[in-house]
């Protein structure tokens, strides 16, 4: 097989590549980077100095294709399928870009930074960079809001790369700075996205890792934190939000399956759910990849 594909899980951007190939039906190999091995670490720098994933190997033609825009542009121009994620038409195409950068410029960026600095010490936190942050996704949020009042998705009847951009933007955003309630056009989009095949296979393969994201360590700010409790539950469900004590549950129905050997290594240095301070470090810096 021609094409591989470095990453990871639980990794946001990694979510749209995958998105992405299993929409164009593509033949590809996983090689899933454990980012709290030294190895596996070092093996991912010399693919890609920049040491973030996903990254696509493509040994036919001896290039490696980094950055999941790119990278999807780069399946979808080989591909000879029937489905096409950037539409044919120039004007369409261009626009199709523009959304694409909307969800990662200025919703999934800016969630990302507001994870980061719920990283650092307290003495080192950024408040204003945080309500900036916020301000920029909020604006992001308005925006995305009325270009899907049309659906069912970003582009109107077909399913492009600005999809692939926006599910793991406002999946995590919704966590981050939640838009529910307020921005109803967006919740209902965030709900068919979910309800995609290959959405929903995305976040079943993501499940077992969902330990590693604590939005309770992670997140916080107006709209109150986010708490996603460790444990496997259904990917496509529609979760239930349950308020009380300024935090909120993520309440599912309990589902049984066999947890990767992968996943089963990162459980065992975990206590209870709890991330020790190195794989707190390693889930962060896979979530921001």
């Amino acid at each position: 097989m021609s094409l591989t594909l470095h990453y990871h899980p639980l990794s946001s951007f990694c979510w749209k590549a995958l998105i992405g190939l299993y929409e164009l039906g593509v033949p590809f190999e996983k090689h899933l980077v454990d980012l709290s091995d030294p190895t596996a670490r070092a093996a991912l720098t010399r693919l890609w100095p920049i040491s973030k994933f996903p990254v696509l190997r493509d040994e036919a033609r001896d290039r490696t294709v980094p950055e999941s825009t790119i990278l999807l542009e780069y399946v979808d121009r080989q591909s000879d399928g029937p489905r096409r994620l950037i539409p044919q038409d120039p004007e369409q195409a261009l626009e199709c870009r523009l959304r694409d950068r909307l969800y990662d410029a200025y919703i999934h960026a800016p969630m990302q930074n507001i994870v980061g600095d719920r990283l650092r010490t307290e003495a080192a936190r950024d408040p204003l960079g945080v309500e900036q942050a916020r301000a920029r996704m909020e604006t992001a949020y308005a925006i995305a809001d009325e270009q899907v009042r049309g659906g069912p998705w970003a582009m109107g009847a077909e399913f492009t790369l600005a999809d692939c951009a926006a599910m793991p933007a406002l999946y995590y955003g919704e966590k981050v700075a939640p838009f529910d309630g307020r921005w109803n056009s967006l919740t209902a989009y965030l709900e068919r996205l979910k309800r995609r095949p290959s959405v929903a296979r995305v976040l079943e393969e993501a499940e077992p890792y969902f330990h590693m994201f604590r939005a309770d360590r992670l997140v916080g700010g107006a709209h109150g934190n986010v708490l996603l409790v460790p444990g496997r539950r259904t990917a496509v469900e529609k979760h239930e939000r349950i308020r009380g004590e300024g935090r909120s549950a993520v309440r599912g129905k309990s589902w049984k399956s066999n947890v990767p050997s992968s996943a089963s290594k990162i459980h065992s240095s975990a206590s209870n759910g709890r991330l020790t301070a190195s794989n707190f470090e390693s889930s962060a810096v896979l979530f921001e990849s």
